[in-house]
């Protein structure tokens, strides 16, 4: 199974991890992990929080972890819910328009993809980083995974790219997808 659809959102609250626990945002920057049967433990959030306390939580419950990003922060980091622990894993280059800004987890087989505004990164079933890439145009949106191949789609300049998940070496290049 590995990791689980949709990415669970974490507004000022609490989310269910089971059977590992419970994650928990207090205040602005403060991030709480409740392993199960232990007590709670706050870990240092890092270079995760910028201008909201939006969090997106990506969880693998068979491997006892998340992946976790700020709908608008500058990382996604990997929390292990077995540890106690929090690490960065990736940095994101932003658009520096804040408005623009997004944030997504999509699993990719036994892999998961954090897509943002300027590009995205794949993640292993372990939740370390594969590969990362940037792309330059704004409009371009995750357009589906097929197989091992990931398709990235820009309608305003009519063109769609291919990238393998293992290596994200680009593949393929045509004209638009058709659903």
């Amino acid at each position: 199974m590995g990791y689980r659809e949709p990415a669970k959102e974490i507004v000022d609250g609490k989310i269910d991890l089971s059977p590992w626990g419970s994650l928990r945002l207090e205040a602005r920057d403060r991030l709480v992990l409740q392993k199960a049967g232990y007590s709670a433990a706050e870990v240092d959030p890092g270079p995760l929080f910028s201008k909201s306390t939006w969090l997106l939580c990506f969880p693998n419950l068979e491997e006892g972890f998340a992946l976790l990003g700020e709908y608008m922060g500058p990382v996604v980091s990997r929390v292990d819910l077995t540890a106690q622990s929090l690490e960065p894993k990736a940095e994101l280059k932003r658009h520096r328009d804040s408005g623009l800004r997004y944030l997504t987890f999509r699993a990719a087989g036994a892999r998961a993809l954090a897509v943002y505004e300027n590009g995205l990164v794949c993640f292993d079933s372990q939740g370390e980083k594969l590969w990362q890439l940037e792309h330059m145009y704004l409009s371009t949106r995750l357009a589906s995974i097929d197989r091992d191949v990931v398709w990235l789609q820009d309608e305003t300049i009519g063109r769609a790219w291919g990238y393998d998940l293992d290596s994200g070496r680009p593949i393929a290049e045509r004209g638009l997808l058709r659903y």
